[in-house]
């Protein structure tokens, strides 16, 4: 999977939670039903996925990460780093003391620890 792929389904991930609830408002689930088959086989969501978060005025929503914050991959955190499951998803997340361990909005399994180099 190239790392164009990987970002395109890191940004389906971002916003799956709030595209799902405004495409259910707007009776376009199935829409959001058929983004999520084709990440989960590791294909692209683009250019559908981006039409569609235009056509629900969600074009320009940032990335709805969860807590505390995004890792960037680089520099030693001292904190435990997560991300997906099966590679798919470019996405990854720095757990916070006491959170419970992310989970995957594709396939609602716990995230993977990323050991650092």
């Amino acid at each position: 999977m190239t790392p164009s792929v990987q970002a395109d389904i890191a940004r389906l991930c971002g916003r799956l939670g709030v595209l799902r609830t405004a495409a259910a408002d707007e009776e376009r689930g199935a829409e959001v039903d058929r983004l999520v088959e084709r990440a989960r086989r590791g294909d692209t969501p683009e250019p559908e996925l981006s039409e569609l978060l235009r056509d629900l005025g969600l074009l320009f929503l940032g990335d709805a990460t969860r807590e505390p914050w995004p890792w960037d991959g680089g520099g030693h955190t001292g904190a435990e780093v997560y991300a997906c499951p099966a590679g798919r998803c470019a996405r990854r997340w720095v757990r916070a003391p006491g959170v419970d361990i992310p989970r995957c909005d594709l396939d609602a399994v716990r995230l993977s620890r990323v050991e650092e180099d």
